[in-house]
């Protein structure tokens, strides 16, 4: 069983990774810097708000206004976003994140994930 201090190590180098995506996107600042790692009685949440906001006030006005219609991370993590360069983005950095984590704390694995 890992210990909480492993299981939020694990957790922050998954939402590390999921900023890392997006770091050099102009308009995926707001999903990457709205990341969240909670405690749960479960273990650990990565919670990815990312509201949606109107793109038409965007281009036109530069400016960023929410439509309290939801997350549009998960769209972005299935259609890969106006780049679409980033399909399975959750799950390259989940992945990426256990590579990382393993090399890292020495903790013996039967088999590493493959990237």
């Amino acid at each position: 069983m890992l210990s909480e201090l492993e299981l939020l190590s694990l957790a922050t180098k998954i939402k590390d990774n999921i900023q890392k995506e997006f770091a050099l996107i102009h308009l995926s600042q707001n999903l990457m810097n709205t990341i969240k790692v909670t405690r749960t009685t479960m273990g650990f949440e990565i919670e990815i708000p990312a509201e949606i906001y109107d793109l038409t006030k965007w281009y036109k006005e530069k400016v960023v206004v929410y439509t309290g219609r939801g997350s549009y991370a998960q769209q972005v993590d299935v259609e890969g976003g106006f780049s679409e360069t980033h399909k399975n983005y959750v799950e390259r950095a989940i992945k990426n994140a256990i590579v990382q984590w393993v090399e890292e704390t020495n903790i013996k694995v039967k088999k590493v994930v493959e990237i």
